[in-house]
């Protein structure tokens, strides 16, 4: 499966709307030892592994 990197640009967008829903995740992210990028991309595998 090739990765669109924009795509991910573009979610990052939908799903984070404030500072707040953005900090929430980065704090996410930080508990599981990851970037935010890495957590997204974790998500968005997951879901799509799922969905296929």
């Amino acid at each position: 499966m090739k990765i669109d990197k924009w795509r991910y640009g573009t979610r990052m967008q939908v799903y984070m709307r404030t500072q707040e829903e953005v900090d929430s995740y980065k704090q996410a992210a930080a508990a599981r030892q990851m970037t935010l990028s890495q957590l997204v991309r974790t998500a968005l595998d997951e879901y799509l592994a799922k969905a296929n």
